[in-house]
C-alpha cells in the first residue's frame, strides 16, 4: 500500500484513530480486543492473542 508505513514499537500504545472503534472494543495495554462481530468471524484470534502476549 502506497503511503502506509508501519513502525515497530517496544511498548504497545493506544492509537488515536476513530476507525478502530468499528472493529475493536478496547485496548488492554498489549493489544486491541475485537468487537463482537470480529469475535464471531475470527473466533481463534482472541484465543491466540491471550495465549501469545
Amino acid at each position: 500500500m502506497d503511503g502506509v508505513y508501519l513502525k515497530k514499537v517496544k511498548t504497545p500504545q493506544l492509537l488515536k484513530n476513530d476507525v478502530l472503534g468499528r472493529y475493536f472494543s478496547e485496548f488492554n495495554g498489549t493489544h486491541y480486543i475485537p468487537n463482537e462481530t470480529l469475535k464471531r468471524i475470527y473466533p481463534d484470534d482472541l484465543l491466540y492473542l491471550t495465549n501469545q502476549l
